[in-house]
């Protein structure tokens, strides 16, 4: 009883109880807050280890093990920590030289691949050689070496020159 009547006339601080003075305010402040959170969702966190979009200065090579091509590389440095072992990503927007250090400004993003198995059953579909996944990448937003790269991506109008 005593919890209830507690809560019917407010909060309790220690042994002062504290009632709601402007109850108006205490509901308006609470919208706000789900506005708020409701407009501006939690980002995912990608396999960089930041919400994805957040932008970052990257350290990497050319992959060159498996099925890879020019645009995928191997992060061994994000802002300055180490990356062990190295991250495997593919860049969007920026084919790379092999055998060079590459440093790089940009964010994580992705995009669903491949075809979830209920729509292949509900549209009697074959299934898709990649299964239903997230398949992340790195937008390249600015190139400090090698100079080489540096300006390939200056005539591709990769960053601000």
């Amino acid at each position: 009883a005593g919890a209830e009547a507690r809560g019917a006339r407010g909060a309790t601080r220690g042994r002062e109880e504290v009632s709601p003075r402007h109850p108006f305010a205490v509901q308006a402040l609470a919208l706000l807050a789900a506005c708020a959170t409701e407009s501006q969702p939690a980002q995912p966190v990608g396999r960089l280890g930041h919400p994805l979009g957040t932008w970052l200065h990257l350290r990497c090579v050319r992959d060159a093990n498996g099925k890879v091509g020019p645009h995928d590389v191997l992060i061994d440095r994000i802002d300055g920590h180490i990356c062990e072992p190295p991250i495997a990503m593919h860049l969007e927007n920026l084919a790379v030289p092999q055998g060079e250090r590459i440093l790089l400004g940009g964010y994580e993003t992705g995009r669903w691949i491949g075809m979830p198995d209920a729509v292949a059953r509900a549209e009697n579909l074959p299934l898709t050689q990649a299964g239903w996944q997230f398949a992340h990448s790195i937008v390249v937003t600015s190139v400090q070496a090698p100079e080489t790269l540096v300006r390939a991506a200056k005539e591709a109008g990769i960053g601000r020159f």
